[in-house]
C-alpha cells in the first residue's frame, strides 16, 4: 500500500539492511527519489549495495537517493531537545523539498533509546512519515510478536503490516507475517535466500531429514522427509534413483541399490550469500600441541589475501587490538577463546596488536563481539583494550594498508 508504513523485524544478520536497500533501489528505478537514514558507516551502505549490484553512488550523485546517518551524538542530543519535533525538523531539511517516494529508518533504536520511557519520539516520527507521504520501512533488530518495548506502541498499532525475518543454524531463512491491515493471499512463512547480485530472493523449503530413534536391526536406516508439495514428485524420483523408498501409506517402489546418506553441516545464519560463495573456513587457525594458537603476520596476512581471492565480494571485519603494555600474550588467549572459530574466526599476534578476523561479519555487527570481548577482559585482564574496527567492503583500503605492513 504506498504511502503507509511497514515494519521489518529480525535479529541482526537476518537481512533487514538488504531488503531496505532492494525496496529503496526498486522505487529509484521506478523513477521515485528514495531515502534511508541509517547507523551505518555510508561506506558500508555503498560497499553493502555494490554486494548487491547497485550502483548507490551513481544515484546519490544523481540525487536519486539519499544516505543519511545518526550522528555519533545522535542520542544526547536528542534527549536534550525540548520536543521530538525538533530533531526531526532536522531531518525533514536534509530530505528537501521535492516529494519524496521511499524512505527507510534503518533502524528506529537510536529515536527509542533517546526518548526515555514515552512514546514521544514514535509519535513524532510516525507524523513526519506521514507528512513525507512516501512508503516507509522501519527496521527493528528484534521480535516485535509477544512481549516488547511498549515505546514501540504507536508504531505497532498503525503500521500497515510487521514482516519478521527469521533465521536458524542449519540456515533456514524465511519471512513471517506478523501482522497485515489488507488481504493476502496466505500468512505462511515465505522460505528465502541471500545471494550476490540479487539480494533476498525467494527459496524453496530444503529437504529435512529425521532419523527415527530407535535402533537398527538390520543394518539400514528409516529417514522420515518433510518435502513442500510443489517438489515432492521431484524429489521422489531423484531418490528412488538411488535409494529404496517406501511410502507412509505402505505402497511400495521398485527397489533400488541401497548407498550411504552423508550429511554436511551448514554455516551459521548470516547476512551473506548463502549459495554459490566459496567457505572461508576452509583456512583455519593454527594449532600447536593440539592446542589452538595465533598466526603469525605473515600467516594473518596470507590467510586473508587468500579469502579475498577466493572471492572478492566477502563480507567481513577486521578488529585491531591494542593492549595495555605486558598483556599482549594474555589478550590473544582471551580472544581465542572468544571467537567463533568453528564459523572461520581468526587469531593472529603482530605488530604488538592482537588482529581478529570476524568471518561473514559487518562493521554495524562487530560492535556485538567488542563488547563480549570487554566483559570478559575485565574478568582477566589489566588496564584498557583499544579497539580499531575494519569493515570489508567498505574499509577495502585501510585494510590493504594494514596487511601491506604485516612482514
Amino acid at each position: 500500500m504506498r504511502g503507509r508504513t511497514y515494519v521489518l523485524s529480525g535479529a541482526p544478520g537476518t537481512g533487514k539492511s538488504i531488503a531496505g536497500l532492494q525496496f529503496l533501489m526498486a522505487g529509484v528505478n521506478a523513477g521515485e527519489r528514495a531515502a534511508i537514514l541509517t547507523l551505518d558507516d555510508p561506506q558500508d551502505v555503498l560497499g553493502q549495495g555494490e554486494f548487491l549490484g547497485f550502483d548507490l553512488a551513481r544515484e546519490v550523485a544523481a540525487e536519486r537517493l539519499y544516505i543519511l546517518r545518526f550522528q555519533l551524538d545522535f542520542a544526547r542530543r536528542f534527549a536534550r531537545a525540548t520536543s521530538p519535533d525538533e530533531a526531526f525538523a532536522e531531518l525533514r531539511s536534509l530530505l528537501g523539498g521535492e516529494p519524496l517516494g521511499r524512505f527507510v529508518i534503518d533502524s528506529v533504536v537510536p529515536f527509542i533509546d533517546a526518548a526515555g520511557p514515552s512514546q514521544n519520539a514514535a509519535n513524532a516520527m510516525l507524523q513526519l512519515l506521514e507528512e513525507l507521504g512516501a512508503t516507509s520501512i522501519v527496521t527493528y533488530p528484534g521480535d516485535l510478536a509477544g512481549v516488547y518495548d511498549r515505546r514501540l506502541d504507536p508504531l505497532v498499532q498503525r503500521a500497515a503490516a510487521m514482516l519478521h525475518l527469521s533465521a536458524d543454524l542449519q540456515r533456514q531463512r524465511h519471512i513471517e507475517v506478523r501482522k497485515v491491515r489488507y488481504r493476502v493471499p496466505s500468512n505462511a512463512p515465505i522460505p528465502y535466500r541471500i545471494e550476490p547480485g540479487a539480494g533476498i530472493i525467494p527459496a524453496a523449503e530444503e529437504i529435512r531429514f529425521q532419523q527415527d530413534e530407535s535402533p537398527s536391526t538390520n543394518g539400514r536406516q528409516r529417514v522420515v522427509l518433510e518435502i513442500p508439495t510443489e517438489a515432492a514428485d521431484e524429489a521422489l524420483k531423484l531418490l528412488q534413483s538411488h535409494y529404496n523408498v517406501k511410502l507412509m501409506n505402505g505402497a511400495a517402489r521398485r527397489a533400488t541399490p541401497v548407498m550411504p546418506l552423508s550429511v554436511v553441516p551448514a554455516r551459521r545464519a548470516i547476512d551473506i550469500p548463502d549459495v554459490g560463495v566459496p567457505e572461508a573456513q576452509s583456512i583455519a587457525q593454527p594449532k600447536r600441541s593440539g592446542a589452538r594458537v595465533p598466526f603469525d603476520a605473515a600467516g594473518f596476512r596470507g590467510a586473508i589475501q587468500a579469502i579475498l581471492a577466493s572471492d572478492s565480494r566477502s563480507m567481513f571485519s577486521i578488529i585491531a587490538l591494542t593492549t595495555p603494555p605486558g598483556e599482549l600474550e594474555r589478550a590473544g588467549d582471551v580472544v581465542l577463546r572468544t571467537v567463533r572459530a568453528v564459523n572461520g574466526d581468526l587469531v593472529a599476534i603482530a605488530s604488538n596488536q592482537v588482529l581478529i578476523y570476524l568471518h561473514a561479519t559487518g562493521r554495524k555487527h562487530a560492535p556485538y563481539f567488542v563488547q563480549r570481548l570487554r566483559d570478559t577482559w575485565q574478568n582477566v585482564g589489566h588496564g584498557e583494550l583499544i579497539v580499531d574496527i575494519l569493515g570489508y567492503p567498505g574499509d577495502q583500503e585501510r585494510i590493504r594498508t594494514l596487511l601491506n605492513s604485516l612482514v
